[in-house]
């Protein structure tokens, strides 16, 4: 790779949001949902408990509770102001479709029945709820002790808490919703299992999308979460135990308060072909105990600080054994990869590491064997053309990294040459900073396979220096 692009200096980010509103009318439980709907008709909560409550007393205008003709609820506008639900639907085995509702101010008062859900559904499967526009609620949409439950094309918006909180529920998905401006959680997920969150738009709430607890085998897939005041992904396994087998990808995550994705008690989880740049803290922020992880193919540019940083607080629950690779990690203001207290036994290889402030990869003390090899250094810490000491791009204060294999090292652009015998490795070799002393014995001659720099992370390089040049003449 020819390209060579310097270091963009100031901490001004400008973020461009190209924004989309998907509708989809994919028919659900072999309905096709043609509502007609022009206008609403108010009403008193809905609260149905049990199939025989599916009446038109109880809001339901049609269908008779199969796959091909569901039960409708549909066309109403609901004021929950002073009741502890909008619509609510309890111990339900028939289909049922509750769509192009409006429905604001149901508040809290207890679990399991009156959580504060403008729409609640409660040990219940075959439900959906599309289209509807909830707001002003403790939660927007509460799903709980449910299975077979779908979400989509709602809008969730300014709800105390969650705009859709889905709780010990299974084989359930939430597709192209809106939630924005809500306290807690876009969408929150505790003890979720077999599901699929995908192509929502999280947006200005204080998280993305969390999950929490026992959380299982879900995917998180294709949303955009931008603008929330803490993380765009929040998962967080329960204490003493882990969250497994959670799926994140292509996903974009962007201008968040703190941190892209943050994990803590996290197992077995995959992440790639994601897109986080411009939060505000680190891209990727792997906490305590976040172990036999897997990120690959992200690319991670212009975040604050690390690219990804890795942390535990305590030798007992180490973030270890995970593998990072294929990454282009670029332009971000601190380093693009940095290991703290207690990561160790993690491999990091083929990622692209380009132009970050601080240290291309940067381990400091209680970090241990960790591997890295086969990746591509360019103008890391402010280094150039040819090796400069004060600008060296990687840095090792921690124990027993091996930053080569028995044969093969990094790609150092600083120090591509020379290669006398022609055998691919630069004939002396990298020192690194830090105290551990470390060397790269084999630093190649020649870039190994790495992620491109990509034309979005030129665009936006191009675009922060536009911006800073401009401001500075003014």
């Amino acid at each position: 790779m020819n390209l060579v692009i310097k270091t963009v200096t100031g901490g001004i980010f400008v973020l461009v949001v190209l924004s989309s509103v998907i509708f989809l009318a994919d028919g659900t439980n072999g309905y096709s949902m043609d509502t007609g709907i022009k206008s609403y008709t108010d009403r008193d909560p809905i609260v149905i408990n049990g199939d025989s409550d599916l009446t038109s007393a109880n809001g339901v205008i049609g269908g008779s509770g199969t796959y091909g003709n569901p039960y409708i609820i549909a066309g109403w506008s609901i004021n929950a102001t002073g009741y502890h639900r909008g619509i609510y639907l309890g111990n339900i085995s028939k289909y049922v479709i509750v769509h192009d509702n409006i429905v604001w101010g149901a508040t809290y008062q207890s679990l399991p029945y009156f959580p504060g859900g403008g729409i609640s559904i409660y040990k219940s499967q075959h439900i959906t709820i599309a289209n509807n526009e909830v707001y002003k609620n403790t939660h927007g949409a509460v799903v709980r002790s449910s299975n077979s439950v779908e979400l989509k094309n709602n809008l969730l918006r300014n709800n105390s808490k969650n705009g859709a909180w889905i709780t010990f529920t299974s084989a359930s998905k939430a597709y192209n919703n809106t939630c924005y401006g809500n306290g807690d959680s876009g969408i929150n997920g505790y003890t979720l299992t077999d599901s699929t969150l995908e192509t929502n738009n999280c947006t200005n709430n204080e998280y993305g999308i969390s999950l929490w607890g026992d959380s299982r085998n879900n995917a998180i897939a294709g949303n955009n979460m931008s603008l929330n005041s803490q993380n765009g992904v929040y998962l967080i396994g329960p204490s003493g135990s882990k969250m497994e087998e959670i799926r994140v990808y292509s996903n974009k995550i962007y201008n968040n308060s703190q941190y892209g994705i943050r994990t803590t008690n996290l197992a077995n989880a995959t992440m790639w072909n994601n897109t986080i740049w411009l939060n505000q803290k680190h891209g990727i922020y792997m906490d305590t105990s976040s172990s036999n992880n897997t990120i690959y193919s992200n690319m991670i540019h212009h975040n604050l600080q690390a690219g990804i940083y890795m942390y535990s607080y305590s030798s007992s629950y180490p973030s270890d054994s995970n593998q990072i690779h294929h990454n282009n990690i670029s332009f971000n203001g601190g380093s693009g990869i940095v290991m703290e207290r207690y990561t160790r036994y993690n491999s990091i290889f083929n990622n692209m590491l380009y132009n970050n402030t601080a240290y291309g990869i940067s381990i400091s003390g209680s970090a241990n064997y960790n591997k890295i090899d086969h990746n591509a250094f360019y103008f890391n810490h402010g280094s150039g053309d040819s090796r400069n000491e004060s600008a060296v791009q990687a840095s090792d204060s921690g124990g027993n990294n091996e930053w080569s294999t028995s044969t093969e090292g990094n790609y150092w652009y600083d120090w591509r040459g020379p290669d006398g015998n022609g055998d691919g490795i630069v004939d002396s070799p990298y020192q690194v900073d830090g105290s551990a002393n470390s060397v790269d014995d084999h630093p190649l001659s020649d870039q190994p396979v790495v992620p491109e720099l990509g034309t979005a992370i030129v665009l936006v390089s191009a675009l922060l220096v536009f911006v800073g040049f401009y401001i500075k003449k003014r």
